[in-house]
């Protein structure tokens, strides 16, 4: 974990302030992607969660809690052409700065991007089409520096 980078207790604080309820699952699932750095498929969470946690947690009690999540900004959909869902925990919700993240295609690991290029694409978009842009999300993809040697 970097130095600027909040820990899990900070990031479940986060989540109480915009309301959340704090639950075991909750906690968990949080820990569990603030820990492995990567993305999961709804499958993998509940598998862990099953495992680990409870046998008796379903797929309905993990999607509301991930819908939570995302709407609470500290987890991230996955955007891939295969129309398969994985989630990703931003481990610094709490920074003033907007940034991105890199995914790792063969191990799945994010890191985050400490910059944003899309400030002239979007004034050129916004003289262009007359609209306000409120958000986007700029996902980028590859092979990190390990995989790459690999």
């Amino acid at each position: 974990m970097n130095q600027t980078e909040p820990s899990t207790e900070k990031i479940l604080d986060y989540l109480r302030t915009k309301g959340a309820r704090i639950t075991p699952v909750v906690t968990y699932i949080v820990t569990y992607l603030h820990q492995s750095q990567s993305v999961h498929s709804p499958q993998e969470i509940k598998e862990v969660l099953n495992k680990n946690l409870s046998p008796n947690i379903g797929f309905s009690t993990i999607y509301r809690i991930l819908d939570r999540l995302s709407n609470a900004g500290v987890l991230y959909r996955m955007h891939r052409n295969d129309n398969q869902t994985y989630f990703f925990l931003c481990r610094n919700p709490l920074g003033p700065d907007h940034h991105h993240h890199f995914i790792c295609k063969t191990c799945k690991k994010v890191d985050e991007v400490p910059c944003c290029p899309a400030k002239d694409f979007q004034t050129q978009i916004q003289n262009t089409l007359k609209a306000k842009i409120t958000d986007h999300i700029i996902q980028l993809g590859g092979l990190c520096a390990e995989c790459k040697e690999k």
